[in-house]
C-alpha cells in the first residue's frame, strides 16, 4: 500500500506542476523556460514512477513489465569483446573491464553497469554514492537505488555543458541517458585515479535536495510606515518580506535566481534599489528591475539552503515617492525560484505586508566627502591614514553602526594589517587584516557612533603597511549599503548620499604608492670616539645601522676608506692593517691585509636585511705602531685615524620589487680617533686631610693615591711601590716609614691588593715597600681607581717621622694594556700622602 501512496503522490505532483502558473502570465522567454523544466521534472518522475511499478510487481509476485525504453535483460549484455577482455585503463575501477555504458540506466536498473557506474562516480568526492555501506567506495553493488541517483544528480550537474546544457536543462535528473552515457564512456579512459580505501572513507557529502519548499517566514515584517522627504532622501534597507527556503534533513540545494514582483499601488520609480539579506549579512543586490519585476541572479549562487535558511528582501525608498503610496513584494511561481533541487513548491503566491509611504519634512541626511590622504607610503609603516573622509548631518542626529571598505589598490591582502578606523584621534574599532575578498568590515552595532545634527566628524582609516612595495594602496567605499547609519528620531535606516540628495556616489581614497624597498644606512649612536691604542687588535673604528625599509635587501659590495692625520706636518699614518666587515655579530667578506691610506676599497659580501629589520655593521682593523716619529706622536695623542663608508653604485638588490639600489646613498663619515700608547698615571688625593695618629693605633691610613688608565684602554696593575717621600736627611732612619709604622697593608675599597708587609726599624728613608698582586688591579679604560695605605702605628717614634716633610709616596707601579698588552708604568710617580701630625 505505501507503494501504490508514492505512485499517486508522483502523479498528482505532475499534474500539480502542469498547472502551478498560468501560461498566460509568463513571457515567451519564461514559458519555454518553464517547458523545459518541467519535461526534466516528468522524466525524473517517470523514472521514479516506472521504479515504483517494478518493486510493486515483485511484491505481487509478478514479473514486472519492461519500460518503453532499449531493452534491459535482468542481467545485461555485454558488448561484443574479444573472447578475454582486455584490463581496463590505468586508474578506471577493475569492475569496468570491458564495460560499455549501452543502455538508458534509472532507479531499479541492475546490472555490472549499475556497478562499474557506482565506482566510477566513487572516484571523485563531488560525485561519491555514499561514505558507508552499500555503494561506497569498494562496496558498489549492482542495484541503481536513490543514492545512485543521487550521485548521478550531482556528476550531470558537475558536467552539466556536456549532458544539460545541450539538452536545455539546469538540473540534473538522476536518469543515465544518452548524453550522460556518453560523458561516463569517457572515463573508462581516464587519467589513474586512485579509489578510496573503503577502510578510511571520506566524509559523507550531503545530497542535493529532491524538493525545495519556499514559504513565507514567520517573523516577515508587518505592514509599517515608511517615510520620505524629497529634499533629502528615502527610507532606506526597509525590511519588507521575509522568505523562508526549506530542504529535506540531510540536503541541501544552491538557488540561483530569484523573481520578485511588486505589489501595491505604487511604480518602480518609487523604489532605488532593492536587495537580499541572510542576517545582516548582504547577499545580492537586484540584477534587473524592470515592469513591477525584480530579478536577482547568480550562477555561482545567490545562497544555499540546508534545512533551514531565511532571507530577507530590502529595498531603498526614493525620496520623490508620495505619500499614500503603498510598496510591497511577492514571489510568484515556483518557476521564479531558479535552484539544482529537483523540484520547488510551495503554496504561491507568496506575499509579504504592504508598507504605506508618509512624506516629512525634518529626514535625517548623512553626506559623505571623500578627503586626500598621503600619496606615497613607505612599507614597514606603522598607523598609515589610508583613507580620510568627513561624515555630515543634518535635520537629526544620525547613529552609524557599520562601514565597509573595499581595497581597489594593487597591493596584496597580507601587505595591509592591523586596520583601525578612527574618530579623529579616537579609535573606534579594530580588525586584524582584510578578508579574502580585499574588504574590511567596521562593526559598530554594539557602540554606534552618534554625530550630532548640523556637525561634521572626520573619519579616517589606518593600518600597517607591512609589504606591498611598487603596489599602491586605495580603498574605496563602493556601494550606499557600505554604510548602515540611522536616523536618531525616526529609528530608521538613512542612506547616505555623496553631495545630492538621495543619491550615492563611489567614494575613493586618494591613491598611494608603496615605495620600493629601501635600505637607511646612519652611524650608529655608540660608534666608538675618542681613543684607540696603540698596536691594537680588532679595534672597532666604526659601527653603523642598516635598516631595510619595506622589503628584504641584499647587499653585495661595500666600500670602505680610512685616512689619518698627525701634527706632524705631512707625516700621515698608513700603518692599517687587517681591515675587515662584522655585519649583525658575523663576518662578511675577506679581511683586507692592507689598505692604502685615504683610498676607497670595495669588500665583496653577501648578506641580506630582513624587511623592517635594523643590523648592526662594523669595521674594525688592527692599528698596528709606525716606525720612528709617529710612535713618539701616538704617545703625545698627536695621531688620528678616521673611518667612513662610501657611498654604493647598485651594490644591493630588492628582493621582492627586484632592481638595484645604492646602500649607502652618501658617504657617511664616522668619528675622528686619536692613538695613543697605553698610559698609567698617579696623584695623591687631595680628599685625605693631615693625620693625627697615636702611638700604639693599629689599621690606620697613612697614605691615599689616584690611579687613571688612558683613554686609549684600560691597564691591568701588577706591583705598587711606596716609600716615605721626606729625602731630608738621606739614610736618616728616623724619618723612615719603618721607624714609625709596620704591617703595610695596601688596598681598594675592601679588597687588600697583595699581602702585608712588615717594616724594620732600621729601614732607611729611601727603602722601597712594594707590594705585589695577585690577582691585578683592573683599571678600565680613561677610569680612576683609589688606592689606599694602611698601617700599624708603632709605640715609638712616631713623633720623629711626623714633622713636615715627612710624607708617604706611591713611588712607582707596573702594569700592561688590557688591549695590546704594551708596558703602562708609573716610573717615578711622586704622588704624595698626607705628613704627620
Amino acid at each position: 500500500m505505501n507503494r501504490l501512496k508514492k505512485i499517486i503522490a508522483i502523479l498528482m505532483i505532475v499534474g500539480m506542476i502542469g498547472t502551478a502558473v498560468p501560461a498566460q502570465a509568463l513571457t515567451p522567454a519564461e514559458r519555454q523556460a518553464q517547458i523545459a523544466e518541467l519535461q526534466a521534472q516528468i522524466t525524473a518522475l517517470t523514472a521514479q514512477l516506472a521504479a515504483l511499478q517494478a518493486q510493486l510487481a515483485q511484491l505481487q509476485g509478478a514479473t514486472p513489465a519492461t519500460p518503453a525504453t532499449p531493452a534491459a535483460p535482468a542481467a545485461p549484455a555485454t558488448p561484443a569483446t574479444p573472447a578475454a577482455p582486455a584490463a581496463p585503463a590505468v586508474g578506471v575501477p577493475a569492475v569496468c573491464t570491458g564495460i560499455t555504458f549501452a543502455r538508458n540506466l534509472r532507479v531499479g536498473s541492475r546490472g555490472d553497469d549499475v556497478k562499474c557506474l557506482q565506482a566510477l562516480l566513487n572516484t571523485d568526492a563531488a560525485t561519491q554514492v555514499a561514505a558507508t555501506g552499500a555503494g561506497s567506495p569498494g562496496n558498489e553493488t549492482t542495484y541503481f537505488g536513490l543514492r545512485t541517483r543521487a550521485a548521478v544528480v550531482k556528476f550531470q550537474v558537475k558536467y552539466a555543458a556536456d549532458i544539460l546544457t545541450p539538452l536545455g536543462l539546469t538540473a540534473g535528473t538522476g536518469f543515465v541517458g544518452a548524453k550522460t552515457r556518453a560523458k561516463l564512456n569517457t572515463l573508462l579512459v581516464a587519467e589513474p585515479v586512485t579509489p578510496e580505501d573503503p577502510e578510511d572513507p571520506k566524509d559523507p557529502v550531503t545530497q542535493v535536495a529532491p524538493g525545495l519548499t519556499v514559504a513565507l517566514a514567520p517573523d516577515t515584517p508587518a505592514s509599517a510606515t515608511l517615510v520620505a522627504q524629497a529634499a533629502v532622501g528615502g527610507q532606506a534597507l526597509v525590511n519588507a518580506l521575509r522568505l523562508k527556503f526549506t530542504t529535506p534533513t540531510g540536503t541541501k540545494a544552491k538557488v540561483t535566481n530569484l523573481v520578485l514582483r511588486r505589489t501595491g499601488i505604487s511604480a518602480d520609480a518609487d523604489i532605488d534599489n532593492v536587495y537580499l539579506y541572510d542576517g545582516r549579512t548582504k547577499l545580492a543586490e537586484m540584477t534587473s528591475f524592470s515592469l513591477g519585476v525584480v530579478t536577482f541572479s547568480d550562477p555561482a549562487g545567490l545562497f544555499t539552503v540546508e534545512g533551514e535558511k531565511n532571507i530577507s528582501v530590502k529595498f531603498d525608498l526614493n525620496r520623490n515617492t508620495s505619500a499614500g503610496k503603498t510598496i510591497g513584494f511577492q514571489v510568484v511561481a515556483a518557476t521564479d525560484v531558479t535552484t539544482d533541487a529537483v523540484a520547488v513548491s510551495g503554496t504561491f503566491p507568496i506575499s509579504g505586508n504592504l508598507m504605506t509611504i508618509a512624506n516629512v519634512t525634518d529626514f535625517g541626511r548623512l553626506t559623505l566627502t571623500g578627503l586626500t590622504n598621503a600619496a606615497i607610503v613607505d612599507p614597514g609603516t606603522t598607523g598609515f591614514e589610508a583613507m580620510r573622509f568627513q561624515l555630515t548631518t543634518a535635520n537629526q542626529n544620525i547613529r552609524l553602526s557599520k562601514i565597509k571598505f573595499q581595497m581597489i589598490g594593487s597591493i596584496a591582502t597580507g601587505d595591509v594589517r592591523d586596520l583601525k578606523l578612527f574618530d579623529g584621534a579616537t579609535e573606534l574599532a579594530s580588525v586584524k587584516s582584510l578578508a579574502a575578498d580585499k574588504t574590511v568590515t567596521f562593526d559598530l552595532s554594539a557602540s554606534p557612533l552618534t554625530i550630532l545634527s548640523g556637525t561634521t566628524r572626520t573619519l579616517s582609516l589606518r593600518a600597517d603597511v607591512v609589504g606591498g612595495s611598487a603596489r599602491t594602496i586605495r580603498f574605496s567605499i563602493q556601494r550606499a549599503t557600505d554604510m548602515e547609519a540611522m536616523d536618531a528620531n525616526y529609528n530608521v535606516y538613512v542612506k547616505a548620499d555623496t553631495g545630492t540628495p538621495g543619491i550615492f556616489g563611489i567614494t575613493n581614497s586618494t591613491e598611494t604608492a608603496v615605495q620600493p624597498g629601501r635600505m637607511i644606512v646612519a652611524l650608529a649612536t655608540d660608534s666608538p670616539v675618542g681613543n684607540v691604542p696603540l698596536n691594537g687588535t680588532n679595534i672597532s673604528l666604526a659601527k653603523y645601522n642598516l635598516q631595510a625599509v619595506g622589503e628584504n635587501i641584499r647587499v653585495s659590495q661595500l666600500t670602505v676608506q680610512i685616512s689619518s692625520d698627525s701634527f706632524l706636518g705631512a707625516t700621515h699614518w698608513t700603518n692599517i692593517r687587517n681591515v675587515r666587515l662584522i655585519y649583525d655579530g658575523a663576518q662578511v667578506g675577506t679581511t683586507q691585509a692592507s689598505v692604502a691610506e685615504d683610498v676607497a676599497t670595495t669588500i665583496t659580501v653577501n648578506f641580506t636585511v630582513p624587511a623592517g629589520a635594523t643590523k648592526p655593521l662594523e669595521i674594525r682593523a688592527d692599528i698596528a705602531s709606525a716606525p720612528g716619529v709617529v710612535a713618539t706622536a701616538a704617545i703625545r695623542g698627536d695621531v688620528s685615524v678616521r673611518a667612513r663608508l662610501n657611498a654604493g653604485a647598485d651594490n644591493a638588490q630588492r628582493m621582492v620589487s627586484l632592481g638595484t639600489l645604492p646602500v649607502p646613498t652618501a658617504n657617511i663619515m664616522a668619528n675622528n680617533l686619536v692613538v695613543t700608547t697605553a698610559a698609567l698615571s698617579v696623584t695623591g688625593n687631595p680628599a685625605l686631610g693631615a693625620l693625627t695618629l697615636v702611638r700604639g693605633s693599629a689599621n690606620q691610613r697613612i697614605g691615599s693615591y689616584l690611579l687613571t688608565a688612558g683613554a686609549a684602554e684600560g691597564v691591568n696593575v701588577s706591583s705598587i711601590s711606596v716609600r716615605s717621600s721626606n729625602d731630608v736627611g738621606t739614610g736618616n732612619a728616623a724619618n723612615a716609614l719603618g721607624a714609625a709604622f709596620t704591617n703595610l697593608r695596601l688596598m681598594s675599597g675592601a679588597v687588600q691588593l697583595g699581602t702585608t708587609v712588615v717594616t724594620s726599624r732600621d729601614d732607611l728613608v729611601t727603602t722601597l715597600y712594594t707590594f705585589h698582586l695577585s690577582p691585578v688591579l683592573s683599571i678600565p679604560a680613561g677610569t680612576t681607581v683609589q688606592v689606599d695605605l694602611f698601617a700599624d702605628v708603632l709605640g715609638v717614634g712616631i713623633a720623629t717621622w711626623g714633622p713636615a716633610p715627612d710624607r708617604t709616596q706611591l713611588d712607582s707601579a707596573t702594569g700592561t694594556g688590557k688591549i695590546t698588552g704594551s708596558a703602562a708604568n708609573i716610573l717615578s710617580g711622586l704622588a704624595e700622602g698626607k705628613r704627620g701630625q
